[in-house]
């Protein structure tokens, strides 16, 4: 397993993971139908992050094939930093979540 920062080339992966119908049901839409809002939500939800608190949230990699996100996100209305992780379905259930 390999948790690295998402970057441009992670837009296909990003569209895909958040039109999953658990990303839907317990995160929400994010705007990510196009190539354009997914890049426009890497920016603000994993390249603004990193820079401004130099964390956030990584892909998770197995051997090599993004499979999900996990780490560290600032939530507006929470105080502290919280944790966080999405999975795309095929790889639920494997403890990929808990080991990242």
């Amino acid at each position: 397993m390999t948790l690295r920062e998402a970057h441009e080339g992670d837009l296909e992966f990003l569209q895909r993971l958040t039109q999953t119908p658990g990303w839907l049901a317990n995160i929400g839409p994010r705007g990510t139908e196009t190539r354009e809002g997914a890049l426009a939500y890497l920016e603000r939800s994993f390249l603004t992050p990193y820079r401004d608190y130099g964390y956030g949230l990584w892909v998770v990699e197995i051997e090599g094939v993004a499979v999900g996100l996990s780490g560290i996100v600032r939530r507006p209305a929470a105080p502290n930093p919280d944790l966080g992780y999405a999975l795309l379905p095929e790889f639920e259930g494997r403890g990929y979540a808990t080991r990242a």
